[in-house]
């Protein structure tokens, strides 16, 4: 699914962004946090770049980025993550 809609959308499509977040899902169930890490960044980036980083879509990736870094023990990365978060939904 993730191929087809890079195909057709693009690499910077929000569709094609969301099922970047999938995979990453995905990849969290099977304990692959680094991969996770790693994937989460991509579609942040993404979604800030195409619809700005004080966007819905772009909260939800910057809580699951800051999940990810919680699970490999990266507390304090996590931790500014998600006051990040809770200050631009405030805004």
């Amino acid at each position: 699914m993730m191929g087809m809609r890079k195909t057709v959308l693009g690499e910077e499509h929000p569709y094609t962004l969301r099922s970047v977040s999938n995979l990453a899902l995905v990849l969290q169930y099977q304990g692959k946090y680094e991969e996770v890490e790693m994937i989460n960044q991509r579609a942040l980036d993404g979604i800030e770049k195409v619809l700005g980083e004080e966007h819905r879509d772009a909260l939800k990736r910057f809580n699951n980025l800051a999940s990810a870094l919680q699970r490999q023990d990266k507390y304090e990365e996590a931790r500014s993550m998600s006051i990040l978060v809770s200050v631009k939904e405030r805004i």
